[in-house]
């Protein structure tokens, strides 16, 4: 939605004391060069961004890149607390690409503009010192673009949808408001903000005016609705989820948002909201668990005494740890970043806080996939990037998933199973694809360990086929779909570098005629 940068004024940090941040953090706040913080937070340091307005992020490996009303830039991370700048492109004023998408290859990146020119932009990126413009799609420019199918196709969140089999020259499949506009296909009225893909061929979908919408897109030109979410007020929009581990995590994440609220209003400023998904694929629904709010406060406790964006939360993302539960970090204008733990019971606590001195936060981003990642940049619309450190434990106490606790120095290995197809045919083979999480965000090596596929029967899990690990941290189960319905679990029994023996999430398999 339309931005307009607002500043807060000094006097606001002039009286610093003991501090309560509503929720769960009680601590006493710190004053730092870039602002205030509080709980399990340090301020690290600062990037000013010369074009200024920074809007939105995407990590790739070792580089950052980074768009602006005004620049696209790109930072090597290879420190995840000091980046450095390789390059930055001046583009004129182009408005707003916060959503920012790369290839997998990371070799282009795709910049949504609406204002003042509906157009999408692509830029060849595989030199991280030498941005170029590689071409511009006229009447293809939505508030947000998404890649799907591993950037073979693009949805724009306005309706159109592109071809991107080549990225050097997109095409338009559907135009905005076209017959073949993907709105039309899934019955949204309203309009869209965003999509996330949760993995290969299904996304969740941010409404304006709706519910929360999952929908598969293999076939993007013919998107089938699996689920809904409702909102709890229709005074703001939904902006933005994620459904965690590729959409087997029992939480779904929401963010609705609405501006220029000068004071909080719990009931229509945009909440930081959870959503249980157990049993959503027989009852089409997800329901919600918890939602959380912000408050004007005294600056000093956390929150400002008054707003020019509004009270909403904004771009999220979840600690790659992320299991059944965890921690999740957010921009949240001037409530800056925000650290939230999702219990294992699917309730939100308020973790820690960031509040930058005249700032306006418009997302938060972990630098890395690694499970050991602890560096978050805080993306400013009028300060740039704030690089913060978060201190506190990553993971729920409460088990999450059943991979074992957050305490006595054990290391969870993060064991997930995915049934391909999900839904098999009556009759026919499908697998179980069992993987350990762990080892792929760390040096974890499972060579040669033993995991346990089981059935659940008359209430008991029973062995029904056991593999070992490869270096690939992965194992394949092929079966044989001979039942209706069954539910499964993996379990891997061995411990191996200090890892405790875990188990992944029960899953339902429901077969299907053919």
């Amino acid at each position: 939605m339309k931005r307009f940068a607002v500043f807060l004024t000094a006097c606001m940090v002039a009286s610093l004391g003991l501090a309560t941040v509503p929720g769960s953090v009680t601590s006493a706040q710190t004053p730092t060069q870039g602002g205030v913080v509080l709980g399990p937070v340090e301020y690290v340091t600062y990037l000013p961004f010369d074009n200024a307005t920074s809007t939105g992020v995407s990590i790739h490996k070792n580089y950052m890149y980074l768009t602006s009303w005004k620049a696209i830039s790109i930072y090597d991370i290879s420190d995840p607390a000091a980046p450095v700048q390789t390059d930055s492109l001046p583009v004129g004023f182009m408005f707003e690409n916060e959503d920012v998408e790369i290839t997998p290859d990371a070799n282009y990146l795709f910049f949504s503009e609406t204002i003042p020119d509906e157009q999408l932009h692509v830029y060849d990126i595989e030199d991280k010192s030498n941005i170029q413009l590689v071409t511009t799609v006229e009447n293809a420019g939505d508030h947000t673009f998404s890649c799907l199918l591993k950037c073979k196709w693009g949805y724009g969140s306005d309706g159109t949808i592109i071809d991107l089999a080549d990225p050097t020259q997109p095409k338009i499949a559907a135009a905005q408001g076209s017959a073949d506009d993907w709105h039309k296909k899934l019955g949204i009225a309203g309009g869209a903000h965003d999509v996330t893909e949760v993995k290969p061929g299904y996304a969740i979908i941010s409404t304006l005016s709706g519910p929360l919408i999952y929908a598969d897109v293999r076939d993007p030109m013919n998107p089938k609705l699996l689920a809904l979410g409702e909102k709890p007020s229709e005074a703001y929009l939904f902006h933005s989820g994620e459904w965690p581990n590729g959409g087997t995590d029992r939480w779904l994440l929401m963010q609705g948002e609405q501006n220029a609220q000068p004071r909080c209003d719990p009931e229509a400023n945009g909440p930081f909201l959870v959503y249980d998904t157990q049993g959503w694929a027989s009852k089409k629904t997800f329901k919600l668990s918890d939602q959380y709010a912000v408050q004007n406060g005294t600056f000093t406790d956390g929150n400002p005494p008054a707003n020019g964006l509004g009270c909403s939360a904004h771009w999220f993302e979840e600690h790659p740890t992320f299991d059944n539960g965890g921690v999740v970090a957010m921009g949240y204008y001037e409530h800056g970043t925000r650290f939230f733990n999702v219990t294992s019971k699917g309730k939100i606590e308020e973790a820690g806080v960031f509040l930058p001195y005249a700032g306006s936060t418009s997302a938060a981003y972990w630098a890395s996939d690694k499970a050991n990642t602890d560096i978050v940049y805080a993306v400013d619309y009028t300060r740039g990037i704030d690089v913060l450190r978060y201190t506190g434990k990553t993971i729920d106490g409460g088990g999450g998933g059943g991979n074992g606790g957050n305490g006595g120095g054990a290391k969870r290995p993060y064991v997930k199973m995915a049934a391909k197809p999900y839904r098999p045919v009556r009759g026919s083979n499908f697998n179980f694809v069992v993987r350990l999480a762990a080892c792929e965000r760390s040096n974890l090596n499972p060579a040669g360990t033993d995991v346990v596929l089981k059935r659940k029967k008359g209430g008991k899990y029973v062995n029904v086929a056991r593999k070992s690990f490869d270096r690939s941290c992965r194992v394949l189960f092929p079966r044989k779909a001979d039942f209706k319905s069954a539910k499964f679990r993996a379990f891997w029994p061995k411990q191996r570098d200090g890892y405790t023996a875990g188990r992944s999430q029960e899953i339902t398999v429901n077969t299907r005629n053919g």
